[in-house]
């Protein structure tokens, strides 16, 4: 019987010690304070053209940051398409804003109580115009709009579907003016330079894979001469031409990185933010089990 036990109690503790081993397995601790906000970043691989996939995705994404209590979840820029996707699929499927989709988004962000910055391409309603934006929802479930990037690369073949956008919009999310940039909004200065003194960070999505035209010091400069601290969201996974599995999340704080996440696999990286001394944490990453994708509904 003694035998029997003692290898059971192996058995026990060889299981502990591969779940402990499994990248993504991770504890998340607790918050340090109320006043803390914990940031939850999608780095995500959306699957080009294919927009059903990318929605079970993205909201498996959003469950997993609920669960470890986060307060905002940040997505990539053009997570609910993949960046190439007019070669695939086209525009036409693209809804008048708010589609569906984002009406669902608007309910998941009230009953898990999390605010969500989603990268889409939006279709504006009354005269059809499409913008390259993220979505903006806070925890109440109220739409508070969008932010449509402003440096659309239209030498690139992959945005000249967008237009640009022309505004920047500060939106407040949890008490906090957040400012935020799409992708090549960050590699000029003038789009970063118009939230200074008027937003306590900013937000960006973005595809920005490593290579010749990758980033080289944009997010740090920015950040340096604004004054504030910047978290990127960017993606993971491979398209036509493009390879992001090497891409960069980062955090940066007075020109200064701070973290760079990389992963190539679909991944939640969580920050804790500290607003009253703007402080961060990273608290570690949990993998997107691609089987939790499809028990999406």
């Amino acid at each position: 019987m003694m035998t029997i036990h003692r290898k059971w109690i192996g058995v026990i503790v060889v299981l502990v010690l591969l779940w402990v081993s499994i990248p993504g397995w991770c504890t998340v601790d607790s918050k340090e304070s109320e006043e803390t906000i914990r940031i939850a970043l999608l780095q995500i691989g959306p699957r080009v053209g294919d927009v059903q996939y990318n929605h079970r995705l993205i909201e498996a994404g959003i469950e997993k940051a609920a669960e470890v209590g986060a307060d905002w979840v940040i997505s990539p820029e053009l997570a609910e398409s993949g960046f190439e996707f007019v070669k695939e699929i086209g525009t036409g499927w693209i809804e008048p804003f708010p589609t569906f989709w984002v009406k669902k988004l608007i309910l998941m962000a009230k009953k898990k109580e999390v605010c969500l910055a989603i990268g889409l391409p939006e279709k504006e309603a009354v005269k059809g115009t499409l913008y390259n934006s993220m979505v903006v929802i806070d925890k109440e479930g109220t739409l508070l709009g969008t932010y449509r990037k402003i440096k659309v690369v239209k030498q690139a073949e992959a945005e000249q579907w967008a237009t640009p956008g022309d505004e920047t919009r500060v939106f407040t999310l949890d008490g906090m003016k957040v400012g935020f940039l799409i992708c090549a909004d960050s590699y000029w200065p003038e789009i970063a330079a118009r939230y200074q003194d008027k937003v306590d960070i900013l937000l960006s999505g973005a595809n920005w894979p490593p290579g010749e035209c990758g980033p080289s010091g944009e997010w740090e400069t920015r950040s340096k001469e604004t004054g504030l601290s910047l978290i990127v969201c960017n993606r993971t996974g491979k398209e036509r031409v493009m390879d992001f599995t090497k891409g960069e999340s980062v955090v940066v704080k007075g020109g200064v990185r701070l973290y760079a996440f990389q992963t190539p696999d679909s991944t939640v990286f969580i920050v804790d933010w500290d607003p009253r001394n703007d402080t961060f944490l990273a608290q570690g990453n949990l993998n997107i089990d691609p089987l939790a994708v499809w028990k999406i509904r």
